[in-house]
Formats: structure tokens, C-alpha cells, sequence
């Protein structure tokens, strides 16, 4: 319950005191919560190593049809310590930001495709009472404010804790990963374009098992975006 309390507070304070960049402390005469210096460190997944990267992460199974990662994560820089404020300090109205920009960057390799429903890959239950949020959440919530699409957070759970994945291989965290998921509601699926949203994909087995779900429940496709890719 701290955990959500200073969530709640960290975004009053982001309301009401000046705004200080939350990866070099500067203050910011601004609404963003990134100043322009630190934001110039971010780097852009360029096209050719999304495109291997889709191919090593998901292969020709069927399940995610794309993939479009925004930056390249990498310890002790920008793009972690924002994830970090995110994700660990709360900071909801950085993570709605932060959606935002992933959802201008969509606007453009979406092209004609238009998902039907934004679904941010989801916490287990207490993991999410221990916090007090779910940071894919906070970014979904920016990237349907920027695509209209309905957001829906009750479409998909995870039904048992598969903890820190951080210092796991690809097949134990494909193992680690398998059956945790269900859908309460299975019959939204049927003939839906879903966009799945996260926060760093790394090996992409969250968000395999996340798309074989909306797949076995007759969603068209899948598209997964993150503000981050970690190799």
C-alpha cells in the first residue's frame, strides 16, 4: 500500500512543483518530464535491427504478426532510467507520456491496419497490489490517447506469479512464462486486430504466450509495441 500511496503522490508532486527531468534532474520550463539534452540520448530501434529482431524473437509461428520497439534499452543510460522512474517510482503521468510518443511513432508504421483494442501486457495480481500499478498500463493508456483505440486491461490476467524474469535464458523464460495467462472473457477476441503493449521487450516470451492466447480465441492478428527492446 506505501508503493501505491507514493505513486499517487509522485504524480501530484509531477502536477504541482516545477518539473525536473527525470534523467539528469535539470529543471524543465515545459510539460515534458524529459528535457531536450537527455532526450537526444535516446536511440531510435533503426529498421534493419527491428526487422532481424522480429524474425529472432518471433520467428514464422503466427502469433505476432509485428513488432515496434521505440528505443534501444541499455544499462546507466536515458532510456533506463525513465523506464525505471516508471516502473519502479510510479511515475504515471511519465508512463502516459511516454505512450504517447510510442503512439505517434505508431501512427506511421500502423499504417492502414487499425487494432480494434489496446491490451497492456498484464501484472500478476498481487504483484500489482505490492506496487500500486502496472507501469504497461500507464504507457497503454498514452498510446490510446493518441490512436483512439479502446483500451482494455480485463481481456487477458495472469493467473500465477512468474516473478523477475531479468537474469533468465530464452527457454527458461519461455518455460517460466507457459500457461500463466487466461482470458476472462474470450469471446471479445474473435476477428479482432490487438495491440499489445509493454514496456521492454527482451526475448519476446511474454509477449508470445500473451499472443497465443488472443489466437486461440480467433484474433486476426497481433501487434506488439514497447518503448523499449532490450537484445
Amino acid at each position: 500500500m506505501n508503493v501505491a500511496f507514493n505513486s499517487i503522490l509522485n504524480s501530484l508532486l509531477d502536477v504541482f512543483l516545477p518539473a525536473e527531468c527525470i534523467c539528469c534532474a535539470n529543471i524543465i520550463h515545459d510539460n515534458r518530464f524529459i528535457c531536450p539534452d537527455c532526450l537526444q540520448n535516446f536511440q531510435p530501434v533503426p529498421e534493419t535491427l527491428r526487422l532481424f529482431e522480429k524474425k529472432k524473437k518471433f520467428g514464422d509461428k503466427g502469433l505476432v504478426q509485428d513488432f515496434f520497439p521505440l528505443y534501444i534499452f541499455e544499462n546507466h543510460t536515458e532510456i533506463q532510467k525513465t523506464i525505471h522512474a516508471i516502473k519502479y517510482n510510479g511515475k504515471y503521468l511519465v508512463g502516459r507520456s511516454m505512450g504517447r510518443m510510442l503512439g505517434q511513432a505508431l501512427i506511421k508504421q500502423l499504417g492502414s491496419l487499425t487494432p480494434e483494442a489496446i491490451i497492456p501486457v498484464p501484472l500478476y495480481k498481487y504483484r500489482r497490489f505490492e506496487r500500486g500499478f502496472n507501469q504497461s498500463e500507464y504507457i497503454a493508456e498514452g498510446v490510446s490517447d493518441i490512436l483512439h483505440i479502446p483500451l482494455q486491461t480485463r481481456w487477458i490476467k495472469r493467473i500465477r506469479n512468474t516473478g523477475t524474469q531479468t537474469h533468465l535464458s530464452l527457454e527458461e523464460r519461455q518455460e517460466n512464462v507457459r500457461n500463466a495467462f487466461v482470458s476472462p472473457c474470450p469471446q471479445n477476441f474473435e476477428g479482432k486486430h490487438i495491440l499489445l503493449i509493454d514496456d521492454v521487450i527482451t526475448t519476446g516470451a511474454t509477449i508470445s504466450e500473451c499472443a497465443k492466447i488472443f489466437h486461440k480465441h480467433g484474433a486476426t492478428s497481433t501487434i506488439a509495441a514497447s518503448l523499449a527492446l532490450a537484445e
